[in-house]
Protein backbone atom coordinates (compact mmCIF):
# COMPACT_ATOMS: atom_id res chain seq x y z
CA UNK A 1 0.00 0.00 0.00
CA UNK A 2 2.63 2.40 0.66
CA UNK A 3 5.04 1.87 -2.89
CA UNK A 4 1.21 2.99 -4.31
CA UNK A 5 0.81 5.94 -2.14
CA UNK A 6 4.82 7.14 -2.36
CA UNK A 7 4.85 6.45 -6.43
CA UNK A 8 2.81 9.58 -6.47
CA UNK A 9 5.82 11.73 -4.87
CA UNK A 10 7.83 13.58 -7.06
CA UNK A 11 11.63 13.04 -5.97
CA UNK A 12 12.02 16.48 -3.99
CA UNK A 13 8.93 14.71 -1.81
CA UNK A 14 10.51 11.04 -1.57
CA UNK A 15 13.56 12.76 -0.35
CA UNK A 16 11.68 15.33 2.30
CA UNK A 17 10.24 11.93 3.49
CA UNK A 18 13.04 9.96 3.60
CA UNK A 19 14.95 12.93 6.05
CA UNK A 20 11.38 12.41 7.64
CA UNK A 21 11.78 8.70 8.44
CA UNK A 22 15.03 8.84 9.57
CA UNK A 23 14.65 11.80 11.98
CA UNK A 24 11.00 10.82 13.66
CA UNK A 25 11.41 8.89 16.46
CA UNK A 26 9.74 5.40 17.48
CA UNK A 27 6.28 7.30 17.79
CA UNK A 28 6.37 9.06 14.51
CA UNK A 29 7.22 12.24 15.62
CA UNK A 30 9.64 14.86 14.86
CA UNK A 31 10.62 18.70 14.98
CA UNK A 32 11.60 20.98 12.55
CA UNK A 33 10.93 24.66 10.92
CA UNK A 34 10.79 24.10 7.11
CA UNK A 35 13.68 26.05 6.76
CA UNK A 36 15.69 24.17 8.76
CA UNK A 37 14.33 21.02 6.76
CA UNK A 38 15.06 22.35 3.72
CA UNK A 39 18.38 23.03 4.61
CA UNK A 40 18.96 19.40 5.86
CA UNK A 41 17.02 18.19 2.84
CA UNK A 42 18.95 20.48 0.62
CA UNK A 43 15.52 21.53 -0.87
CA UNK A 44 13.55 24.65 -1.18
CA UNK A 45 11.24 26.32 1.88
CA UNK A 46 8.60 25.96 -0.54
CA UNK A 47 9.56 22.18 -2.05
CA UNK A 48 8.99 21.76 1.64
CA UNK A 49 5.88 23.02 2.05
CA UNK A 50 4.55 21.19 -1.16
CA UNK A 51 5.98 17.86 0.34
CA UNK A 52 4.38 18.52 3.41
CA UNK A 53 0.80 19.37 2.15
CA UNK A 54 1.39 16.29 -0.10
CA UNK A 55 2.41 14.04 2.67
CA UNK A 56 -1.01 15.64 4.38
CA UNK A 57 -3.71 14.61 1.52
CA UNK A 58 -1.64 11.25 1.35
CA UNK A 59 -2.48 10.72 5.25
CA UNK A 60 1.03 9.88 5.74
CA UNK A 61 1.79 13.18 7.51
CA UNK A 62 -0.26 15.67 10.06
CA UNK A 63 1.81 18.49 11.79
CA UNK A 64 1.08 21.35 14.51
CA UNK A 65 2.53 24.62 13.43
CA UNK A 66 4.34 27.16 15.40
CA UNK A 67 4.88 24.80 18.31
CA UNK A 68 7.81 26.17 19.74
CA UNK A 69 10.89 29.05 18.69
CA UNK A 70 14.33 27.98 19.00
CA UNK A 71 17.32 30.44 17.96
CA UNK A 72 20.35 28.49 16.30
CA UNK A 73 23.43 30.33 15.10
CA UNK A 74 22.57 29.56 11.44
CA UNK A 75 18.78 29.44 11.46
CA UNK A 76 16.00 30.95 13.47
CA UNK A 77 12.43 30.49 13.21
CA UNK A 78 9.31 28.24 14.59
CA UNK A 79 9.79 24.60 15.20
CA UNK A 80 6.45 22.60 14.11
CA UNK A 81 5.51 19.14 15.43
CA UNK A 82 5.45 16.30 12.92
CA UNK A 83 3.87 12.98 13.16
CA UNK A 84 4.37 10.57 10.48
CA UNK A 85 1.35 8.53 10.24
CA UNK A 86 2.50 5.36 8.96
CA UNK A 87 4.49 5.04 12.58
CA UNK A 88 0.54 4.61 13.94
CA UNK A 89 -0.85 2.45 11.17
CA UNK A 90 2.19 -0.04 11.86
CA UNK A 91 1.50 0.04 15.69
CA UNK A 92 -2.25 -0.60 15.06
CA UNK A 93 -1.64 -3.22 12.49
CA UNK A 94 0.67 -5.31 14.95
CA UNK A 95 -1.37 -4.64 18.06
CA UNK A 96 -4.17 -7.47 17.21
Amino acid sequence: MEDKLTDSLTNSQKAVLKHYRAIAAKDGKFYGSHKWIAKEVKVGVITVRRANERLRELGLLRWVSGFGNYKNKKIRGAANQYQLMESIEGAEDTAE
